[in-house]
């Protein structure tokens, strides 16, 4: 009654703004130029069903979705029932329930919590992914695998539970509800480790939270612990390097991004759909591994102290190296007396490529996940520069930005990971902050696994 009211009010809207002959000119045609085409439905086989009927009638016209024929299977069951008064109840019963699982699974918080890919638009239920829980996706991609056993069921006289589907969705409503499950089970499924009907078939062998969670724990930590003191070596934060291990890299900051939500951020959840809307991701160099040119020998004196600062406090074991810095270092001050700021960015970007290795930019230490958007807005400025562009993007994003900083990233350029007695500054990366937040995505990962 809704649909068919909402579309009369809106045609009589559109009627009301147009000119008297053309209503006229389109009431003529509809009354006298307009015509229905019926197919008298005629059953080929005595055990044929009226929905399998107009599947194959219908192949190849109007794409069906596998839960519009499911529904219709289940209403026809319904209307079977003789007292009218209950057949009615029955129906409104089925309707409510359905609708109300359906709205709830358009929620993209929800949805992504259970699915890892992105929803096919074509389909408009994603009701659709409980069916294929309980009866399975079928070979080949099959779309209407559940339907046909659905179908079978109805033919032979077994009649399907509807209630097993409701059933379902409260446990996954349950799951999504509790703050450590939602947290493991969307990492599971967002890093690929298990579908979310592995999940639900690995919980109807428990039947127990506790356990259930262990056993979610398991199932990361099997991906990227070595023990509960070590990552796997793929895994090891001493060894990835930006360029090689890029994707390992990747899903390890998600995982780290998950456990710090769970572990930091008490009144929030880990946001699944904003990490699956992202088109794409990058990883940031948290020190820029090629400096821009500055516009203001202003900046080139700070940067300039800058990076002597973090060659100080590193251990010089390649005193050869560093001397070839030093000397980098000479001829710049040479150029700055004399203001030429066209020779002091290019002595600069010499002095940072000898220091990539040094300094370890390309290690995880200095690597965190941004999404694209804002990876360019932030360029290869410096420090202090990316943490004051990045934290208008966040509350940009809070407003209803599209650009989405994680966690983890924000909490970085707040300087967050590094220890109090470490802080000495916030204009730079300085080598404690990297220990401390190499630490920390260790440190924050086993306790969330273990």
């Amino acid at each position: 009654n809704f649909y068919f009211f909402r579309a009369y009010q809106i045609s009589k809207i559109y009627f009301n703004n147009l000119d008297l002959e053309f209503i006229e000119d389109f009431k003529k045609t509809l009354l006298n130029h307009t015509r229905v085409i019926w197919y008298e439905k005629i059953l080929q086989e005595e055990d044929e069903s009226v929905a399998s009927s107009f599947l194959k009638f219908n192949d190849g016209k109007i794409s069906l979705e596998q839960a519009e024929l499911i529904k219709a299977l289940f209403v026809l069951d319904i209307n079977k029932e003789k007292d009218i008064t209950r057949q009615n109840y029955e129906l409104n019963t089925f309707a409510e329930e359905w609708n109300e699982i359906e709205h709830n699974l358009q929620n993209d918080r929800f949805w992504y919590f259970v699915s890892n890919n992105k929803y096919n638009t074509e389909e408009a239920n994603r009701i659709n992914l409980l069916f294929e829980i309980v009866k399975g996706r079928g070979k080949n991609d099959d779309r209407l695998h559940a339907y046909r056993l659905y179908n079978d069921s109805f033919k032979n006289e077994e009649k399907p539970r509807w209630n097993e589907i409701g059933n379902l969705y409260s446990r996954l409503e349950e799951w999504f509800q509790s703050r450590k499950i939602y947290h493991l089970v969307g990492a599971i499924i967002n890093l690929d480790l298990k579908s979310i009907e592995d999940l639900n078939e690995e919980f109807e062998k428990i039947e127990n939270k506790e356990k259930f969670e262990e056993k979610l724990k398991k199932i990361l930590s099997t991906e990227f612990l070595e023990n509960k003191n070590d990552f796997k070596e793929k895994y090891n934060t001493n060894k990835l390097k930006y360029g090689d291990d890029n994707v390992n890299i990747t899903r390890l900051l998600i995982l780290f991004n998950i456990a710090v939500t769970e572990l930091k951020d008490p009144y929030n959840q880990f946001p699944f759909n904003r990490l699956k809307n992202i088109k794409t991701w990058t990883l940031e160099h948290i020190l820029a591994q090629n400096v821009e040119d500055f516009d203001d020998m202003k900046d080139v004196k700070i940067f300039r102290d800058d990076l002597k600062e973090m060659v100080e406090e590193i251990n010089k074991d390649e005193n050869q190296k560093f001397d070839k810095i030093s000397g980098y270092f000479l001829e710049l001050n040479k150029h700055i007396e004399k203001d030429n700021l066209k020779s002091s960015n290019e002595h600069l970007k010499a002095i940072t490529k000898e220091l990539s290795d040094i300094l370890r930019l390309h290690e995880i230490e200095n690597i965190c996940l941004l999404d694209n958007v804002s990876n360019i807005k932030i360029g290869n400025k410096l420090f202090k520069r990316k943490r004051d562009i990045l934290l208008k993007i966040d509350e940009e994003t809070d407003l209803g930005g599209d650009a989405y900083i994680p966690l983890s990233t924000r909490l970085v350029f707040q300087k967050s990971f590094s220890k109090s007695e470490n802080i000495k500054q916030m204009i730079y990366w300085s080598e404690n902050d990297r220990e401390d937040y190499r630490n920390a995505i260790s440190e924050k990962i086993q306790e969330f696994l273990i």
